[in-house]
């Protein structure tokens, strides 16, 4: 229920219409890469750095291609960035949400509530770090 927006060296943008598919992808995109690693026996591990954020987002379409912009993408750019790997960050307000809580219903994992200010962001952001458990 995403799309790919764009790529930026190693780091993937994506956009949905709903939050709650935006975390939901995101603690299975850490489900697989557990796996992955598991299965493979990939040492060091591959790691994914996640971070999910809402809002509105000026959209533009260039040469055919849609892109975001604004305050929104800046921000879930920053919270992505407090990432430490195999984990997903996101916003208290956003893990407060009802259908984000319903959506990581199925999901096993730890939250770790802490606060950050992020690079060219003014004021400091709480932050929960979800982090799934290994069985």
């Amino acid at each position: 229920h995403g799309a790919l927006v764009r790529t930026i060296g190693d780091a993937v943008m994506a956009a949905f219409h709903a939050p709650e598919n935006a975390v939901s992808t995101a603690m299975e995109i850490q489900e697989q890469v557990a796996e992955f690693n598991r299965k493979n026996r990939i040492e060091p591990p591959i790691v994914i750095k996640i971070g999910v954020h809402h809002g509105p987002a000026i959209s533009v379409n260039s040469n055919h291609i849609l892109d975001y912009f604004g305050r929104t993408v800046n921000i879930a750019a920053r919270i992505q960035n407090e990432s430490v790997g195999g984990d997903v960050v996101l916003t208290e307000e956003l893990f407060s949400d009802p259908d984000i809580q319903d959506a990581l219903k199925r999901f096993p994992f730890e939250v770790t509530p802490f606060r950050a200010t992020l690079k060219g962001v003014e004021g400091e952001f709480a932050l929960c770090r979800l982090t799934l458990k290994r069985y």
